[in-house]
């Protein structure tokens, strides 16, 4: 069938993190889903399974292929690379498995440390915009990150017009995409959060603060059935202590939190 035709039947829905590997390459991890047409709450009207959707997952990744010419240099193929690994995601999956089906909740610690993982590795985390080689160099980037920037310096000097925004995007040695995108339809929109924290905002505050500030709560009136009573907001806030400041070890306690809750 056509791609018009299959979209009339169901549709595939995302959500994708991106990884800085140490070698300075973007490697995506990516949760793939085949929805009804209108969305997932709905079931598509095509008899494929997780196993085909993978098949298709990975054709694809080989089939795509951009051929780029930069001014002066010669032309040069942008392809993904030949570490595909598609696994299906299944409830009975084991929790420590490398291979076959993968557990939903060590896909989930496995998006939550790529998605806080940055440059912090090269040296260049936490310093701002870098505006050059040597710039990194100075800041006291990698070598290896450092010819990486070398070699964006010098696509956007020389590459032509195309290649120019790279000089924005240094500090993430050229890389100009988002760490976390996702399908307009894999869930809530970013736009629909928004709306509701501005609904929320514009509402009537419709509360009493008690005599020392720290506790306000809807009147009777406001909420005759007392659903709301109980709502405590902090107003005063004292530093306690901090989280997990490697993402190594975030994931790590994340996996081992939902292996407890399993015993």
């Amino acid at each position: 069938m056509t791609a018009q035709e299959f979209r009339r039947l169901a549709r595939v829905s995302y959500t994708k993190v991106a990884e800085f590997q140490a070698r300075g390459l973007i490697h995506v991890h990516a949760v793939m889903r085949l929805d009804g047409p209108d969305g997932p709450d709905t079931h598509p009207a095509v008899v494929l399974d997780a196993h085909e959707l993978a098949a298709a997952i990975t054709t694809a990744a080989g089939a795509v292929r951009l051929e780029v010419a930069p001014d002066g240099h010669q032309p040069v193929a942008l392809v993904w690379g030949g570490q595909v690994d598609v696994r299906p995601i299944t409830l009975g999956a084991g929790r420590d498995a490398t291979t076959g089906d993968v557990h939903p909740e060590l896909v989930a610690a496995y998006l939550a440390k790529y998605l806080t993982k940055s440059t912090e590795d090269f040296g260049l985390d936490g310093h701002g915009r870098v505006h050059s080689a040597v710039d990194a160099r100075y800041l006291g980037a990698s070598g290896h990150a450092v010819r990486i920037i070398e070699t964006a310096e010098r696509l956007s000097n020389e590459g032509g017009e195309d290649y120019g925004r790279l000089a924005d995007r240094y500090g993430t040695l050229g890389y100009r995409g988002h760490v976390l995108t996702k399908t307009r339809r894999y869930s809530t929109t970013f736009g629909a959060l928004r709306q509701a924290r501005r609904d929320w905002r514009q509402q009537p505050r419709a509360t009493r603060t008690d005599p020392d500030g720290m506790v306000r709560e809807l009147d009777a009136h406001d909420d005759p059935a007392g659903d709301e009573a109980d709502i405590v907001v902090e107003r005063q806030w004292r530093y306690i202590g901090s989280g997990y400041l490697d993402a190594d070890a975030a994931a790590r306690a994340m996996t081992a939190a939902a292996l407890a809750r399993d015993d």
